[in-house]
């Protein structure tokens, strides 16, 4: 029986259902698939394509199995792996803009941003979003259960 009056810890996830961040990573498979059949990488878009994409996926499954198995980690997972993710696709920008001569800039013409990129931004950012969210919120829950 609880005996403090402090309030009652929630799951990471919520007690309304399942985490989306972890249903992100476990929804790996169908950006697999999408990437496969379509040719759109928008989960791991700034990776080329063969064995090192297929082995981000197979990590970021991992990944999904662990949050699914640990909800306490989920945040501490999405954070980084999003931010290596954009790590990632900035640095697949920026290393063709920084190789290139400096009076060739303006004849280069745009690079590689497109649809594809954006979206995974827009999905790293937002899973980065979350899990900082989602970790400021778990830190004020702990903090509150061991003042009281």
């Amino acid at each position: 029986m609880r005996t403090s009056t402090g309030p009652t810890p929630v799951p990471v996830g919520g007690a309304r259902g399942a985490d989306p961040l972890v249903l992100y990573y476990l929804a790996t498979p169908l950006f697999a698939v999408l990437d496969a059949v379509a040719g759109w990488p928008v989960r791991v878009a700034a990776l080329p394509g063969g064995g090192w994409r297929w082995f981000w996926y197979l990590v970021l499954l991992l990944l999904g199995l662990l949050c699914r198995a640990r909800p306490r980690l989920t945040p501490l997972v999405g954070m980084t792996e999003s931010s290596v993710n954009l790590t990632f696709l900035f640095l697949s920008i920026l290393i063709p803009i920084w190789g290139m001569p400096a009076g060739d800039l303006e004849s280069a013409g745009p690079v590689g941003f497109g649809p594809v990129r954006i979206v995974n931004v827009l999905l790293s950012g937002g899973a980065l979003i979350l899990a900082f969210h989602r970790s400021q919120a778990a830190l004020g829950r702990e903090l509150l259960r061991h003042r009281g």
